[in-house]
C-alpha cells in the first residue's frame, strides 16, 4: 500500500470515528460554547498546555457566561462559574459521578476509595470512611489542638523562607502537606515531618504528575493515549508517582502493625479520641 492511499485509509477511519463516535450532541436545551472544533479532538487543541487549565475555562466563562459546554475528546464537558449553581450540582446525588475511562480506573485502582471512586461502591467507602476517622477523632473538639499545631509548623515554614529570603511558593503543596499530616495522625498517631526531603518529593511528584495529566494534558479526555503513547501522554509517570507514595506509606503501615500489642490502646491514639 502506498502513502497516499494509507492516508486516505487513516483519513477514512478517522471520520468514521468522529460521525459514530466523535460528534457533539446537539439539542436546544444545550447551554452556550465554542464550535465543536475539530473532530475526535474537539476544542483540546484551545487549551494553553503552558498554564493551568483553569486560565483557559476563565476565559471561555468571560465569553459564554456561568454556565458553558465544551467537546474535549470524546466527552461533551458543561462547566459551571457560579457560586449558587456549584453548590446546588455538588449537593445533586445524580451528578455525583466519575467519568468512566482507565485513566480514573487507575486513580481509583479498579473503583475503590472515595475520591475517584463512583456509584454504589463510593457511597459505601465513604461511610464507612468518615464513620471510623469520627471515632478516631475527626470532626471532635480534640482535633482543633492538632489542626493549630500542622497551621504553626506551615506557618515557622513561612517565616524561615523568608528569613532565608526565598520567595514562598508551592502554596498548595504545602496547605496539602498539612491536611494530610492532620489526617495522618489520625489514622496512624503519627505526625508526617513536613521537612522530610522524601515525602516532599513524592508529593511534587504526583502534584506535578496530576498537573500534567489533568490541568495541562488531554489525557483525562482521550484515554485511548494511555494505550497509544503511554509515556508521552503521562500514563506511565502518573502510575510510578502512584507507586511511589503507595511504597512510602506502606512502611508506615507495616511499621505499625509490627509495633502493635495485643489488647493495648496506644496513648497517642487515645490523646485524639
Amino acid at each position: 500500500m502506498d502513502l497516499t492511499a494509507f492516508l486516505l485509509l487513516v483519513g477514512l477511519g478517522a471520520l468514521v470515528f468522529y460521525v459514530l463516535c466523535g460528534r457533539p450532541r446537539k439539542g436546544k436545551n444545550l447551554p452556550p460554547g465554542p464550535p465543536a472544533g475539530l473532530p475526535i479532538l474537539g476544542q483540546l487543541l484551545q487549551i494553553d498546555r503552558t498554564k493551568i487549565f483553569s486560565d483557559t475555562v476563565g476565559r471561555w466563562a468571560d465569553e459564554y457566561g456561568p454556565i458553558f459546554g465544551v467537546r474535549l475528546g470524546g466527552y461533551d464537558c458543561f462547566f459551571l462559574n457560579d457560586p449558587k449553581l456549584i453548590r446546588d450540582t455538588l449537593n445533586d446525588p445524580a451528578l455525583n459521578g466519575r467519568p468512566d475511562n482507565r485513566v480514573w480506573k487507575t486513580m481509583a485502582s479498579g473503583n475503590h476509595g472515595i475520591l475517584f471512586a463512583d456509584g454504589p461502591t463510593w457511597a459505601e467507602q465513604r461511610r464507612f470512611t468518615l464513620r471510623h476517622l469520627r471515632e478516631f477523632g475527626f470532626g471532635k473538639n480534640a482535633m482543633e489542638t492538632l489542626i493549630l499545631e500542622e497551621a504553626r509548623d506551615l506557618f515557622d515554614g513561612f517565616r524561615t523562607d523568608a528569613a532565608a529570603g526565598r520567595s514562598v511558593t508551592g502554596l498548595g503543596r504545602r496547605f496539602s502537606l498539612a491536611v494530610l499530616s492532620s489526617l495522618w495522625f489520625i489514622v496512624s498517631g503519627e505526625r508526617l515531618n513536613h521537612d522530610d526531603p522524601e515525602l516532599k518529593d513524592i508529593l511534587e511528584d504526583v502534584f506535578r504528575q496530576m498537573d500534567d495529566v489533568f490541568s495541562k494534558g488531554i489525557l483525562s479526555f482521550v484515554p485511548a493515549l494511555a494505550t497509544v503513547a503511554p509515556e508521552r501522554s503521562g500514563y506511565n509517570g502518573l502510575l510510578r508517582a502512584f507507586e511511589r507514595a503507595t511504597v512510602f506509606m506502606k512502611s508506615y503501615i507495616t511499621q505499625h502493625e509490627n509495633s502493635r500489642v495485643e489488647g493495648q490502646p496506644r496513648e497517642d491514639r487515645k490523646s485524639v479520641v
